[in-house]
């Protein structure tokens, strides 16, 4: 076995071991290249991960999925959503309704300016406590070592 060889064998141990599964992605199962996968569904086509080491906008990008992540694993996920879908059909029925409340509130926010209530570090522990950053830390990584490295290839 070549150090090439060897050198995927280890990577592929590491993402399996990383998904927590025996059975390899359906990319390295088929043969096909991480990259030329067919992107998962929910994503449009064309949508590639990049990897973790790069540009300023690979950064960016991975930044953007941590806190995709730790959104989908926040626990006031589930009650944004439900105000998201009834706010929706309040709009449809009563749009006006809808733009008088957002500036009664808009008001409300400039007069009380809550955000002088509490210290910022307050507001980020109370934000970020609930989240298993562990968990939103591990899928990031997986899903950037399932996207492959660019700098491998070479």
């Amino acid at each position: 076995m070549s150090a090439v060889d060897e050198l995927e064998a280890n990577r592929r141990a590491i993402r399996l071991e990383l998904l927590g599964t025996d059975q390899p992605p359906p990319a390295e199962a088929s043969g096909q290249a991480p990259e030329t996968a067919e992107p998962a569904s929910g994503e449009p086509a064309g949508a590639a991960r990049r990897p973790l080491l790069g540009s300023a906008a690979t950064w960016i990008d991975t930044g953007k999925l941590a806190i995709e992540e730790a959104w989908r694993q926040h626990p006031a996920r589930p009650m944004a959503l439900v105000a998201e879908s009834m706010l929706e059909e309040a709009a449809r029925r009563k749009p006006y309704y809808v733009i008088g409340a957002a500036a009664l509130l808009g008001g409300a926010l400039v007069l009380l300016r809550p955000w002088r209530w509490a210290s910022a570090r307050g507001v980020v522990v109370a934000a970020v406590a609930p989240l298993d950053l562990k968990g939103v830390v591990s899928s990031v990584v997986a899903q950037s070592l399932l996207a492959g490295r660019e700098d491998s290839e070479g």
